[in-house]
């Protein structure tokens, strides 16, 4: 997902960018920082607007990565691959 897509859609969610600043407790002026590429959005960042918008935290931050790190989009490929979600029965056995 491009991440003026994600913008979008969780400014669909929020009624505003404005409110979705407050939220991310950052200026709107952010936004168009990140959508003209002279600032990168941080994986916080990115996991935040993912729940705006209603969407899965982890695979949004993946997708949104290649893009706006191209330089190392085989990597954040790779590492979207190599990091499967483990299962509910796989966390009870690491918290024990």
């Amino acid at each position: 997902m491009k991440l003026e897509m994600l913008i979008a859609r969780a400014k669909y969610f929020e009624k505003s960018q404005k409110k979705m600043a407050e939220k991310l407790g950052t200026s709107p002026s952010r936004f168009s920082d990140w959508k003209t590429g002279r600032i990168k959005p941080t994986a916080f960042e990115i996991f935040q607007i993912a729940e705006m918008a209603r969407l899965e935290p982890e695979n949004t931050f993946y997708d949104v990565m290649t893009e706006v790190d191209k330089d190392n989009a085989d990597y954040w490929c790779a590492r979207r691959e190599s990091n499967p979600r483990p299962s509910a029965s796989e966390t009870d056995t690491l918290s024990n």
